[in-house]
């Protein structure tokens, strides 16, 4: 599918050459969100742009599609969105179009992230699942745990009571109410839930 678009639009050869990432090291230019629209496809047809490789298409597939939804897509303007453990925002499908929709107030100027997948995991397994794209998460949340969490925390199959017993005993930096301490308890999920339905 990708080659074809490629094939019969020379605006999607050239969001697919030349502004999409493909995963390698370096990543995509920085561009105006314009520049993904088909108001931005006269430049295009300007452009002269090659016809990608195939290699670099199955990349910039494997980089930039959804397939959360139902079905796999690309959505270049939201592909865009950086991924952050905390995020800012979140991707809303509706029907067969996707929106970024913010779960928090965003002051002008910062930068809009989004969660590339489900981050109710230890900071380990989110390390691992990011190596995929190709860039270790550096986003608030992931540098607290790395820096403050002893290893056993970092990595999955700690129980509930591990992780409220390390939370307030004197080692712990972390305010058991505070952000950092909710991030924690996210990170590990599935053993909290376990907890409650063993209630």
């Amino acid at each position: 599918p990708l080659q074809h678009a490629c094939t019969v639009s020379m605006h999607a050869r050239r969001v697919i050459s030349e502004l999409l990432s493909d995963g390698i090291a370096g990543g995509a230019p920085v561009c105006a969100v314009t520049e993904l629209s088909w108001a931005g496809a006269e430049a295009a047809a300007k452009s002269g742009v090659k016809m990608p490789t195939d290699e670099r298409l199955k990349r910039v597939a494997a980089t930039n599609s959804f397939e959360d939804f139902g079905f796999i897509a690309i959505y270049p303007a939201v592909a865009m969105a950086n991924h952050s453990c905390c995020p800012n925002a979140a991707v809303v499908p509706v029907g067969s179009t996707v929106f970024i929709r913010a779960n928090q107030a965003i002051k002008e100027g910062s930068e809009v992230c989004i969660s590339y997948f489900d981050v109710l995991r230890p900071v380990a397994e989110r390390e691992q699942l990011t190596r995929g794209w190709g860039f270790c998460c550096a986003c608030p949340r992931c540098d607290v745990e790395r820096e403050l969490l002893p290893q056993s925390l970092q990595r999955p199959g700690c129980d509930a009571e591990q992780v409220d017993q390390w939370l307030n005993s004197p080692e712990s930096c972390i305010n058991a109410a505070s952000r950092e301490a909710q991030w924690l308890r996210s990170s590990h999920m599935l053993a909290y839930r376990s907890r409650l339905e063993a209630l």
